[in-house]
């Protein structure tokens, strides 16, 4: 993750694109930057800037109008994915309020998150768009089947886990965060990996494939 102070690189996000999708996307980071940095923080600011690139190099999702009504909307479909909304997070706002803060009016934010949410096929506290630090308490990322049966993969053996976290199912294994959190040491989530990655490939449906397993030694 990057620092607050550090010059925006876009090549980060978007490594092979064209001057004009550069150029859009440069102009709506830059007002989502402003407005995560100003109210928000940093890990709201890197997704935003994920979403930014997902809908501009995707080449098919239409820019219509003005560049702060987008950047508005970007923001609100991640605030929307992580419940900013809920006066209970340490960070909230209502939908009324970041309009006012991103100066457009409530319908347009409103307009224009849902498209973006529904170009991206984002759904309620969909992991690809959740906050790190608030993935342990999201159930989408840890219920998995296995032998036809739901397992929630936080309370699952850690044989089970370890598992999952080699086929790429598991952003991190539930025991060793908790014990990162108590030494205060940054959590990394799992990116996806390059193509040279040993990384187990996810299973369809979010299936643990238990006959899939690395070999350890008798020592792990």
């Amino acid at each position: 993750m990057k620092g607050m102070g550090q010059m925006l690189n876009y090549r980060d996000y978007m490594p092979k694109t064209s001057n004009h999708k550069r150029d859009l996307f440069l102009e709506l980071v830059s007002g989502t930057d402003a407005m995560c940095n100003a109210c928000l923080d940093e890990e709201y600011r890197e997704l935003c800037r994920e979403m930014a690139a997902s809908l501009v190099s995707s080449g098919r999702f239409t820019f219509k109008g003005r560049i702060q009504s987008w950047v508005s909307g970007i923001i609100h479909a991640v605030g929307w994915v992580n419940c900013l909304d809920d006066p209970s997070q340490p960070i909230h706002m209502t939908s009324a309020e970041l309009a006012q803060r991103c100066s457009v009016s409530h319908a347009t934010i409103m307009d224009k998150s849902r498209q973006i949410r529904k170009f991206l096929r984002i759904v309620p506290m969909d992991p690809r768009w959740y906050r790190s630090d608030m993935l342990l308490d999201n159930p989408l990322v840890w219920m998995l089947e296995i032998d036809g049966f739901i397992v929630d993969m936080r309370t699952a053996p850690r044989e089970l886990q370890v598992t999952a976290y080699d086929q790429g199912l598991i952003p991190f294994i539930p025991p060793d965060r908790a014990i990162q959190l108590q030494e205060k040491e940054p959590i990394e989530v799992e990116k996806p990996t390059s193509k040279t990655s040993k990384k187990k490939t996810p299973q369809p449906n979010g299936t643990l494939n238990l006959f899939d397993t690395p070999e350890t030694s008798s020592d792990d």
